[in-house]
């Protein structure tokens, strides 16, 4: 009686339902769980990153001076003379370790030709993610409906 057809049936219910969600996702022991699941998710993506933006580390440069700048601009670059050099302007390509600064207009699109990668079902960051602990804890604490 009085339902709207989706099962709820009345706004103290609603109400009930929206503290209860507010309470968990304002606890501590969630923010704990999602930044653990967070540090899994990018320790996962670090290493494809760095490989998307990076060159092998002693491949020789087959590329003339001339299109080496738009070749680092898309992440290329030329790779850095030592491995013991390398650093952030190393993975947004640099030369004479100079780091070069990667636009924002070439770094998008290949940050979108990676995302299909990224985000696969059968990609590295979903399985790690998938089997990362706090996931499963806090699936069996919103399972079970516990709080945090």
């Amino acid at each position: 009686e009085g339902g709207d057809g989706c099962g709820v049936h009345d706004d103290a219910q609603f109400g009930a339902l929206n503290a209860e969600v507010r309470e968990i996702v304002l606890s501590e022991p969630f923010r704990l769980a999602l930044h653990n699941l967070s540090d899994v998710a990018f320790g996962a993506l670090a290493p494809q990153l760095r490989s998307f933006f990076t060159p092998a580390h002693g491949a020789a440069s087959t590329v003339d001076s001339s299109e080496r700048s738009a070749t680092s601009a898309d992440g290329g670059g030329e790779s850095c003379e030592s491995a013991s050099a390398c650093g952030v302007e190393c993975r947004l390509g640099s030369r004479d370790g100079v780091a070069q600064a990667v636009p924002v207009a070439r770094l998008v699109p290949k940050l979108m030709r990676m995302m299909p990668r990224v985000l696969d079902e059968n990609g590295e960051v979903v399985r790690a993610v998938a089997q990362a602990p706090p996931l499963a804890e806090l699936c069996w604490r919103v399972y079970a409906a516990r709080p945090c």
